[in-house]
């Protein structure tokens, strides 16, 4: 069965239990430098630095507090209220409230992180998308997909103004859907197990594509089960919202039910 090492402890495991144990992974131990030579050794856990938002004072990691500051800053709104007093005038305090974003707000947001002063040009060929328009879109280390993406399709005389973009996003999101993603499509999907597409940071790449898409203006990844799109937007999975339903490959479900069935027995 195929292993994975996990980057906080360094422990090798089956690749299906990385995410338990990540959740109760305590991270890599190192000996205590205090100079001073003891038999029991002192051991303590490597954890990132976390900073307070100064808003909703809400912890977070230190390299992710400047992005939800960001965000949260524009959840919150100052609004003036006045407060009736028979016995003097009328006072005025400004007091936070929070507000809650829309859609709308959310992918405005997104677009003006964009850098147009800079391009990521891809030169691609209609055929074989998305595997040729992933193999290029990772050739382009020099430049950065946050900047303004301009495509230029083989053998077309076009210039790219916005449409060529959007067809490009679209092709691609499509044909991310069909080659990384499984199940049913009215329930949504799971990304497909596949070792050779982790290493080869596949999935890293098709993030940047579809992160890229809804930025830009073109189509979003709607086809995602409601446990990937949490993972996405949280960075963890909830455990106890999973059901068997959200398990695509049919071996596990067919282990899992066999499971229950003998449990129940």
């Amino acid at each position: 069965m195929p292993k994975k090492t996990c980057y906080q402890c360094n422990e090798a495991m089956p690749l299906h239990m990385l995410a338990v144990h990540i959740k109760t992974c305590k991270g890599k131990l190192t000996s205590d430098e205090t100079g001073e030579e003891s038999s029991d050794e002192l051991w303590v856990v490597e954890n990132k630095c976390k900073v307070v938002c100064p808003i909703c004072t809400k912890e977070f990691p230190d390299d992710e507090i400047t992005f939800h500051a960001s965000l949260c800053g524009e959840s919150f709104e100052s609004i003036v209220t006045s407060e009736a007093n028979s016995s003097g005038p009328s006072t005025h305090a400004q007091t936070p409230v929070c507000k809650s974003l829309s859609t709308e707000d959310i992918l405005d947001f997104l677009e003006h992180q964009v850098d147009t002063t800079t391009e990521f040009k891809l030169c691609v060929d209609r055929e074989d998308l998305p595997d040729r328009g992933i193999l290029q879109w990772k050739r382009k280390k020099a430049a950065s997909p946050a900047s303004t993406l301009k495509v230029v399709y083989i053998g077309e005389a076009g210039i790219d103004t916005g449409a060529l973009r959007k067809e490009f996003l679209t092709d691609m999101v499509s044909g991310i859907e069909n080659r990384f993603f499984e199940g049913a499509g009215n329930q949504g999907k799971n990304p497909k197990y596949s070792l050779t597409d982790l290493d080869n940071e596949n999935f890293r790449t098709i993030g940047e594509i579809m992160a890229v898409s809804l930025a830009q203006g073109g189509p979003p990844p709607a086809f995602l089960r409601g446990w990937c799109y949490s993972f996405l937007c949280t960075g963890e999975v909830d455990l106890n919202s999973l059901s068997k339903e959200d398990v695509a490959d049919l071996e596990s479900c067919q282990l899992i039910s066999r499971v229950e069935d003998s449990a129940d027995a």
